[in-house]
């Protein structure tokens, strides 16, 4: 999907936690409910209502108790509870494609300002058991979300490229890689870096793991 040229992010409305080490200080939060409050306190700080959104997207790729309804209970808890909209899953490419969805919906006129949340915690991810009446002895399966999924990581390689234009402020490696928001806070870091260059073009792309590539150019001008 290419991102609608016409969508904009206001410069300097958004956010993001701290990153917090493997099994370090954030591992037992629930990742949608810290998510929820950093929004409300973001949104407060900037005087912003939530009942101004009418479009919500939350970006997630570790499962937490309770989140099974997504968007509007993600939304209701941040005040806003007559918006809906899609949550999406695409391992190191959510970010991307959350912000590809937005900004479809908001040049198709569907929405007038949108929301995006990523939220994750890849510490402590649940163990999943997956019932089958059919296996032996009447036994399941299961699976340990995070950890049996990244060793089926089968992508990477080198880009070839100037390491002295890469990742200048930071990547997924010295976040902890929570997965789906740490597009969010890359593309966050890209945007201020290139106010520090008085503007221009900035690119982030995904590792998208096994899955489909995903990419977004932001353009920053009127400085």
């Amino acid at each position: 999907m290419i991102p609608p040229v016409g969508a904009e992010i206001p410069y300097g409305r958004y956010w993001s936690t701290p990153f917090a080490r493997w099994q370090g200080s954030l591992a037992n939060e629930h990742a949608m409910m810290l998510a929820a409050r950093a929004a409300k306190e973001a949104l407060a700080r900037w005087g912003l209502a939530a009942e101004e959104f009418d479009y919500g997207i939350l970006g997630i790729t570790v499962p937490q108790r309770g989140g099974f309804y997504g968007v509007p209970w993600l939304m209701g808890e941040i005040g806003a509870a007559h918006v809906g909209g899609p949550t999406i899953m695409q391992a190191c490419a959510t970010s991307a494609q959350c912000l590809a969805v937005a900004g479809g919906a908001l040049t198709a006129g569907l929405a007038e300002a949108a929301l995006v949340i990523a939220a994750d915690r890849t510490s402590n991810g649940p163990h999943i058991y997956y019932p089958n009446p059919r296996g032996a002895g009447g036994s399941g399966d299961h699976e340990d979300w995070v950890l049996d999924n990244f060793r089926r990581d089968p992508f990477a390689r080198a880009l070839g490229r100037d390491l002295a234009a890469i990742n200048n402020y930071g990547c997924s490696l010295i976040w902890g890689h929570p997965q789906a928001p740490t597009g969010l806070r890359s593309i966050i870091e890209l945007i201020e870096e290139l106010v520090m260059r008085g503007g221009g073009y900035g690119l982030f792309a995904g590792c998208a793991a096994g899955d489909t590539a995903m990419a977004v150019v932001v353009a920053v001008d009127d400085l």
